[in-house]
């Protein structure tokens, strides 16, 4: 029979077994290892914190649940709001969905319970579903996810007649129409950046700084993004933008020339990048977060195929939750009614304190 002293030895090692939380600086080499290792989206990786935060001035940390050892378990990248009476942690603004980093299922939810419940934390909200204590969630929109690995050719096996007929239209010689990587920095802050400016102008909602679009060009030169241009003989007049992972990619940007669109532009942009990130061994591509009210939206990714999700957010403080993701309709109206310059200023002015 275990006297007194093993018991109480028992219970000790118990105790210190037990996982905690702490904070680390984003460039924490222990963090950046256990990330790269345990990512399944290249938005959980380091670079695209690295790329928001360096755009857009914000402070950033890591939370994480670490064993006895001082071990990583989980982490989540968060980001401190920078206006002064907007006291919260977002994980991660400009993201459509995140889940935190972690070794399983348990420790993610160990790591997000840990996080509501600690005393002086300050609210904080999460892109995922935490159907968790102190947590509140909310279901947002829905996100497409296809099967990449066999390209163009495996994900079309799966989508609509519909939507083959327009990429078959799309790949006519007589529409000339060609579509190809854009490769240089040039090209992609000139004439596909003034490209996505008049997109968004188009839909009501500001583009984003150029030191930001610089940002992400970044993460072209490191192989971690890609983006395809669909081209009328030598005018740009489509573009998606693509952020990559070791076997995961996401439809991050698209933009279009509203005069080609008849063309098709866009599908024969989507069939291209499923070959190129296929290419570049991605199994799998999801596009992005379509809010619950943008049925149109959600029914042309469907037919693509594959599974639809749904998309959450979640917090623990409830009045942070949002009831949609579009922009607001005065907002909208502005952009729309005004020259793209003012759609670009807005948002040069705006994006840093929307986080």
């Amino acid at each position: 029979m275990a006297g007194p002293a093993r018991d109480a030895a028992d219970t000790d090692r118990c105790v210190s077994e037990v996982p905690e939380i702490s904070l680390l600086a984003p460039e924490h080499q222990g963090w950046h290892t256990f990330a790269l290792e345990h990512a399944t989206s290249p938005l959980q990786h380091p670079t695209w914190l690295d790329t928001l935060a360096g755009a857009y001035g914000l402070h950033a940390k890591i939370i994480v649940l670490v064993d006895s050892q001082g071990s990583i378990l989980a982490g989540l990248p968060v980001v401190r709001s920078k206006l002064p009476w907007r006291r919260r942690w977002s994980s991660l603004p400009f993201t459509d969905t995140l889940e935190p980093v972690a070794v399983d299922r348990a420790r993610r939810d160990q790591l997000l319970i840990a996080a509501a419940s600690a005393a002086d934390a300050d609210p904080i909200v999460v892109r995922t579903e935490a159907t968790l204590p102190g947590w509140f969630s909310r279901q947002v929109g829905t996100v497409q996810v296809v099967d990449v690995s066999n390209g163009a050719a495996g994900v079309l096996g799966d989508a609509t007649a519909g939507t083959r007929r327009e990429v078959s239209r799309a790949r006519r010689p007589e529409g000339g129409l060609t579509a190809r990587l854009i490769t240089s920095r040039h090209e992609f802050l000139g004439a596909s950046l003034s490209l996505i400016a008049q997109s968004r102008r188009r839909l009501g909602a500001p583009t984003q700084p150029r030191r930001y679009w610089s940002r992400v060009w970044e993460l072209h030169e490191q192989d971690q993004a890609l983006t395809v241009g669909v081209y009328l003989g030598e005018q740009l007049v489509a573009n998606g933008v693509f952020i990559l992972g070791s076997d995961h990619a996401v439809y991050k940007y698209s933009a279009s020339d509203a005069s080609a669109r008849h063309l098709r532009t866009n599908y024969l942009m989507l069939a291209t990048a499923f070959d190129e990130v296929a290419q570049r061994g991605a199994q799998s591509m999801d596009f992005g977060v379509t809010d619950l009210g943008n049925e149109s939206l959600r029914k042309f990714k469907t037919r693509w195929g594959g599974e639809e999700r749904p998309a959450h957010y979640s917090a623990t403080d409830a009045s942070l939750l949002p009831q949609t993701l579009e922009p607001g309709r005065l907002v909208s109206r502005t952009i729309q009614q005004a020259p793209t310059l003012v759609g670009r200023t807005i948002g040069s002015l705006a994006y840093p304190f929307v986080a």
